[in-house]
């Protein structure tokens, strides 16, 4: 398994569809009222990338050890 270092988000490209939510079935990413992702419980992030792939405005970067 790899060991993910970091998820990084930059909320000025986000387009807030909410497509990374629903492409985590780890339930790593919910949006919050604003419909704005919110990334919590990284210890559960397998590190399929899913968020990242579907992020159209590459706002999502997943970066590893």
């Amino acid at each position: 398994m790899d060991l993910i270092k970091s998820i990084l988000f930059s909320p000025d490209k986000c387009n807030k569809c909410g497509k990374c939510s629903v492409a985590c079935g780890k339930g790593v990413i919910y949006l919050n009222g604003l419909f704005r992702p919110i990334f919590a419980n990284l210890s559960r992030c397998d590190a399929c990338m899913k968020c990242e792939s579907i992020c159209e405005n590459n706002a999502i970067e997943v970066t590893f050890y």
